[in-house]
Parts: C-alpha cells; sequence; structure tokens
C-alpha cells in the first residue's frame, strides 16, 4: 500500500469510487498516484465562469456551489457536498469555457485529477473506467429527475420529493442556496421547512 492510501482525503476517494463499483488495491494504487490535494477557502473558487476546465476533484471536506448568472442575480444550479465528485463536465469534457462558477462555500479539501492524467487512466486503468461509465450513468439520472422535477412539480412537490431523495441538501445546505436549487425564495423555504416539521 503507499502511503497515499493511509491519508484520510485519499481514503475518502477510495470509499467514493467504491460507491460505484469494486476497483483491486492495484488499480486503486495507480489511480491515487495520479491524484493530489488543493485546499480552498471559503468564497474561492475551483471554476470560473470562461475558463476552461481542466481538472475534476473529489471533495473530501467542505461545500461547493455551482451557479450561473441570470438577470443581475446569482441562480445556484447545485452543490457539491462532501465526498461529491465535482467538476463542470460540459466544460471539462469538450474543453470549452464554463459557463458557471464553482465556488467553496465552505474551506475544502478537494483531491484533484488533471484531465492529462484522467484520459490517460481512463485508456489503461479499467477499474477506473469502469467507475466513469457508473459515475456519468448516475448523474445523469440524478440531472434527468431533477429537470423533470423543475418543470412538472410544483414548489411544494419540488421540496417533497428533495426531502426524500437528496435530504443533504436540505440538512446541510444554507437556506439561501437549497432554495435558489429549487427555484423558490429562502421565505417559501423556510414555510415548507416549517410545515414538513424539517
Amino acid at each position: 500500500m503507499t502511503s497515499k492510501m493511509e491519508n484520510p482525503a485519499y481514503r475518502n476517494i477510495i470509499s467514493g469510487i467504491s460507491r460505484f463499483c469494486a476497483i483491486g488495491d492495484e488499480e486503486m494504487e495507480e489511480i491515487l498516484e495520479h491524484c493530489f490535494i488543493t485546499k480552498l477557502k471559503r468564497n474561492e473558487y475551483l471554476l470560473k465562469e470562461g475558463q476552461i476546465s481542466k481538472k475534476i476533484g473529489f471533495l473530501a471536506t467542505g461545500q461547493i456551489r455551482h451557479y450561473y448568472t441570470a438577470n443581475d442575480h446569482e441562480v445556484t444550479r447545485w452543490i457539491s457536498l462532501q465526498h461529491d465528485f465535482v467538476t463542470s463536465l460540459r466544460s471539462f469534457i469538450p474543453q470549452i469555457p464554463s459557463i458557471e462558477n464553482l465556488q467553496a462555500i465552505t474551506p475544502c479539501e478537494v483531491v484533484i485529477i488533471d484531465r492529462k492524467a484522467f484520459n490517460a487512466l481512463i485508456e489503461k486503468n479499467q477499474g477506473f473506467k469502469n467507475f466513469y461509465i457508473k459515475a456519468l450513468e448516475y448523474n445523469y439520472i440524478v440531472i434527468e429527475d431533477r429537470v423533470f422535477s423543475l418543470i412538472e412539480k410544483s414548489a411544494e412537490e419540488r421540496f417533497e420529493w428533495m426531502s426524500k431523495n437528496q435530504r443533504r441538501f436540505i440538512q446541510e445546505v444554507p437556506v439561501m442556496y437549497t432554495a435558489s436549487m429549487l427555484g423558490i425564495t429562502p421565505r417559501h423555504l423556510s414555510r415548507l421547512r416549517k410545515k414538513f416539521s424539517i
């Protein structure tokens, strides 16, 4: 085992990958060889609108907000939480400028793989490739569910769906950001939290 395997941040990424598929120690060690840790202070950016994403991260600790600006106000699209993978895939995959910002809303510790190493792992590490496919499938389903929820459901139904399927957001994320994700005001969200005793 490498020394990285003993580091808590790297143990977190091992656990995160293992949620999607089983990977042997040898393949996992190869993955970790290409990883490094970066720390973000509150309000620091992992990626800014207009930049091209050159890295993908795993959030060992903290929260990162994905937001864009519309009509002169910020719209929170997503919050990456501890043990989530974090990047702008829309920028990372085709190497085009990002249309969103990735900003730390708490101090964060992020395990990073740069794009060159990422592509090399996809080519030669079958365990990592399997993980990537599984993670993409999972995230696509989550995004599809969320889009359907925003289009078809009332604010109360959206909140109820989130409380059942993505309760971490309601429990861990500041109200102003959760409300933005749901497309409602913080005041409305507070009323719904009270109604559902959350």
